[in-house]
């Protein structure tokens, strides 16, 4: 282990440790989240199980997930939102940048394909970059005034988000393959890790890495885009070490520690998104910003159960848990309450609860099927023929 590697290690455990300090207070405050919930929610339930849920809402929702902000959406926020349709509605240099765009993706996607087939093989395997790719370029145009974003910021964001998504791809299609040895997989782990600690001179063996190392250097400036390698380098470090973790729902303590796997993923993840190669503190505002990103993840869980079941993907919510011993549907509600206290105005939060509990067997709320609409009324563009061309 190099130094730049034991420093990052440091900051790790120093995070994790402050992670375990807020869902120990938590829970310790909250009786272990031992009780039957039924008592509690049926309050919950008349108050606004039959609430509906407004467009709004996703947008405050997505907002929080931006700027870390619970205050209602501030109007220099709202702005940027007519600006973007105007822009796509009216600009064709708009349509010239979406076309150019795509291509670039096409291009990359089918020169990866060419050299590890198994990494993306199917639709939802080019959603999930995409899905990336729209977040962190939607995110920056947020970020910026109207007539003010930096040259290239764009261009970052979208290279950005590109890696994002083939890290994820990385993680789920090798780093949790059963096929694939635990040497192996472990031997990957490190050279990633070593190769985000020391950008500049750690020299990648892994065909994989040295893929993408040499062009991640020259488009992310390691010393300009300090954070956002030492926020991947955290998040490889939490997906890695939840991968490995073997739940016992019978074990207060293994719940809790579960817990925190969830909630830093998310936050991590969050994190990477908003930075797109910008420099910030990600220890700022923590434990507020940490249990937001638990309530994120555990709201996710709870859309996706169906999902989640049939990929044999093991959830608070996809298996019965020991119902005498932790309720994740209190976690989740006690969570919506802190939030709710801070900004009476996300009650809707506690509608957005019952909605997912309406809809657990769904089987149209894949993930995937969102980002296709989402794409073509943004862009016009048709996910379905991008992965034909991707993978013919």
């Amino acid at each position: 282990m190099n130094d730049d590697t034991a420093e990052l290690e440091n900051g790790y455990l120093e995070l994790k440790g402050m992670a375990q300090r807020v869902i120990d207070k938590l829970f310790s405050e909250n009786e272990q989240f031992n009780l039957n919930y039924n008592d509690s929610i049926e309050e919950l339930r008349v108050n606004y199980a039959e609430k509906p849920y407004r467009f709004r809402f996703v947008v405050q929702k997505y907002f929080m997930n931006v700027t870390f902000d619970y205050r209602p959406v501030p109007y220099r926020y709202i702005l940027p939102v007519f600006h973007f349709y105007l822009t796509k509605k009216f600009s064709r240099s708009y349509d010239k940048a979406i076309l150019d765009y795509r291509s670039d993706f096409i291009a990359r996607t089918r020169n990866i394909v060419k050299l590890f087939p198994k990494l993306i093989q199917t639709e939802e395997d080019v959603s999930q970059i995409i899905k990336l790719i729209m977040a962190c370029t939607l995110t920056t145009y947020v970020s910026y005034p109207i007539f003010s974003l930096p040259n290239g910021k764009l261009r970052l964001s979208y290279m950005s988000g590109f890696y994002l998504g083939i890290a994820y791809l990385i993680s789920d299609k090798i780093l949790d393959d059963k096929n694939i040895s635990k040497e192996d997989k472990n031997d990957l782990h490190v050279e990633i890790l070593n190769f985000l600690a020391s950008p500049q001179k750690v020299e990648v063996k892994h065909p994989l890495l040295k893929a993408f190392a040499s062009e991640v250097v020259v488009e992310f400036d390691p010393v300009a885009c300090r954070s956002q390698y030492e926020i991947l380098y955290y998040l490889q470090r939490i997906q890695f070490e939840d991968a490995q973790f073997e739940l016992d729902d019978k074990s207060i303590e293994s719940i809790k520690e579960k817990t925190v796997y969830s909630g830093l993923k998310t936050y991590l993840s969050l994190l990477a998104v908003r930075s797109c190669g910008r420099d910030f503190d990600m220890f700022q505002n923590f434990d507020t910003n940490f249990l937001y990103s638990l309530l994120v993840q555990l709201d996710d869980d709870l859309r996706d159960i169906r999902k989640d079941q049939e990929h044999g993907i093991r959830t608070f919510y996809s298996e019965p848990m020991q119902a005498d011993l932790f309720s994740p549907h209190r976690l989740y509600l006690a969570l919506v309450a802190i939030f709710v206290g801070k900004n009476k105005q996300l009650s809707w939060m506690y509608s957005d609860y019952f909605s997912h509990l309406n809809k657990t067997h769904d089987q149209n709320s894949l993930d995937h099927d969102k980002i296709m609409i989402f794409v073509e009324k943004t862009t016009a563009s048709d996910l379905k023929d991008i992965t034909r061309q991707i993978l013919n």
